[in-house]
């Protein structure tokens, strides 16, 4: 899942301008490849720019994704991702109250990344704090860091495609075989830690709607 260029993941979530998109990774593998491989935890500039990203782009996430690649990270990096998404501003939290159950579970242990004499200095962050993470109030960057919706709607297949079609797996599926991101469904399946018989059926309904003259969107 690494990239080495965090600036192209954050290009693909609409907030950044010096890089090209990288599209390869669904939106929920960016926030977690940021977390895990690049630890914006402890890039302010990075954090900012994600949780911006997070909330502008909120309704175009699937909460059942982060769901299923919660193993894939270890116990503080899902309390991050928490931090990140249960935050002031959050649409529809019933949405997302498993995820949010399921991380609230983890080790108690208190995680400092500011230091006890800047939390004391400084009001600390509620967003991470709930989630057990002592860090300093991070400040949300403006949104004039954000691409026009438009664009990104446009140009990043993985949420165009959940406008049409809803964030679901039918959208991400086409996404990955019109893309030619995954050879197969059973990579789908394996990559997200999903059903192997839903998504094959999907694979197969995508293949008979191209034999019976369905234009691919593009």
């Amino acid at each position: 899942m690494k990239t080495n260029d965090p600036n192209s993941l954050l290009a693909a979530l609409g907030v950044s301008f010096r890089k090209e998109m990288d599209i390869t990774l669904s939106p929920e593998e960016i926030i977690i490849s940021l977390i895990c491989d690049h630890q914006v935890i402890y890039k302010r500039r990075l954090l900012s720019l994600l949780i911006l990203a997070f909330q502008n782009f909120q309704d175009y996430f699937r909460p059942d994704i982060f769901f299923h690649l919660l193993p894939n990270m270890d116990g503080i990096s899902r309390r991050v991702l928490g931090g990140i998404i249960f935050r002031p501003g959050l649409k529809n939290p019933s949405r997302w109250k498993r995820l949010k159950n399921f991380i609230e579970k983890e080790d108690k242990t208190e995680v400092y990344i500011s230091s006890h004499r800047m939390l004391e200095l400084r009001a600390g962050d509620e967003g991470f704090s709930q989630f057990r993470i002592l860090i300093t109030r991070v400040a949300g960057s403006h949104e004039k860091k954000l691409m026009r919706e438009n664009w990104i709607l446009k140009y990043n297949p993985w949420f165009k495609n959940r406008l049409l079609f809803g964030p679901s797996s039918r959208a991400d599926v086409y996404t990955m075989k019109t893309n030619f991101l995954e050879a197969n469904p059973n990579r789908i399946a394996r990559r997200f830690n999903l059903s192997y018989p839903s998504i094959h059926g999907i694979w197969n309904d995508i293949i008979l709607a191209q034999e019976i003259g369905h234009e691919v969107l593009r």
